[in-house]
């Protein structure tokens, strides 16, 4: 039984005093054995469920130590067992990718589901082929058809972010992730890329604009590199480039550290982009602060000053932002992708 899952319903039956039985989890056997037969003769649509009312079950909990142990058996069925109707259990449902890019070509075409799904039995020769149901299909469809629709009402302003992982073959995890009218991040889209260049950024951009109808976003929100502001700029010349505010002055400590005075210039650094109210205001206090210090040589306070339009709050109030700053959305949309891949996974 060691290949059991420990699913959150069993713990918490069992904190209850009362054995919980493994039927709970074996629905798809409960479903087959209760008391309506199938009498259809639709090979596209035949009815996976016949209830023959049968007392076949495993019964087991979980003991202290978190082992499954085994309470009732009974393995005498009232019916005939079918083996292809194991396909009916979520363990072994899945679409495969040719699969699963003809149900999009299909989508894309104007086919229904209903057509869409019958187009794969058919060339399965048979329903029991497949090995996913039409709802999954459905549910494929509908999942797409989110994305775009999100991205059609709230696509305004993105934030683009790359930091979620490297796995084994190196290859960052992207993000497309926005803001809904309640406030929550929404993904607007993935990708996994082989490298962090112009050429790739600009070929992910150029691919995900290609799924959201060619309409580009209003502002986008992105880390400090250039690299990816030469693709932006490819690829949406028309839309705001903002970097991401936080990241910037994670940095202030590491790029100012060896500054004897580094107190001194932090606090007049962070006073100066968040207390500037006008242009000759953060002018004005920025020469002060590069002459009291003596920075004009430091390379990394210049290229800031020279980007100032890219990352200082007050030039940047004039576009929508959708009270976003920085790029802390994507990285808070980690959580979701965390039970599905991890740095270990393979390509596949």
């Amino acid at each position: 039984m060691d290949n059991l899952e420990h699913e959150d319903g069993v713990e918490d039956a069992q904190s209850e005093k009362y054995e919980p039985t493994l039927g709970m989890l074996f629905d798809s056997h409960e479903e087959m054995c209760g008391k309506s037969e199938s009498k259809s003769t639709d090979v596209l649509k035949p009815k996976p469920i016949i209830k023959t009312s049968c007392d076949a079950r495993i019964g087991g909990c979980v003991n202290k130590d978190g082992k499954w142990i085994l309470r009732t058996l009974n393995l005498e069925h009232n019916h005939g067992l079918s083996l292809d109707k194991a396909r009916y259990f979520p363990c072994n449902r899945n679409i495969s990718a040719s699969a699963r890019k003809r149900i999009e070509m299909n989508d894309c075409a104007g086919i229904n589901i209903v057509r869409n799904f019958n187009s794969i039995v058919v060339e399965a020769v048979r329903y029991e082929n497949v090995s996913f149901l039409e709802k999954y299909c459905r549910n494929l469809v509908d999942k797409d058809r989110r994305s775009r629709a999100a991205y059609k009402y709230f696509g305004d302003v993105i934030t683009f972010d790359t930091t979620y992982l490297t796995n084994k073959y190196d290859m960052p995890f992207a993000l497309f992730v926005g803001v809904n009218h309640h406030g929550q991040s929404i993904l607007l889209g993935c990708g996994l890329i082989s490298h962090e260049d112009t050429e790739t950024f600009t070929w992910l951009f150029e691919a995900w604009l290609s799924c959201m109808s060619n309409s580009p976003p209003i502002g986008i929100i992105t880390d400090q590199d250039k690299t990816m502001q030469k693709a932006i700029t490819n690829v949406f010349p028309t839309t705001r480039h903002r970097w991401c505010l936080w990241h910037i002055m994670k940095k202030v400590p590491e790029k100012l550290g060896a500054f004897k005075e580094r107190e001194g210039i932090i606090s007049s650094l962070l006073s100066i982009v968040y207390d500037s109210l006008s242009p000759n205001v953060f002018d004005e206090a920025w020469h002060d602060m590069m002459t009291v210090y003596n920075l004009w040589d430091n390379d990394w306070l210049n290229g800031l000053y020279e980007e100032r339009y890219r990352w200082v709050p007050y030039y940047l109030n004039d576009c929508f932002w959708a009270g976003m700053s920085t790029t802390q959305r994507s990285e808070s949309m980690n959580a979701f992708f965390d039970g599905f891949v991890n740095a270990k996974i393979n390509l596949k």
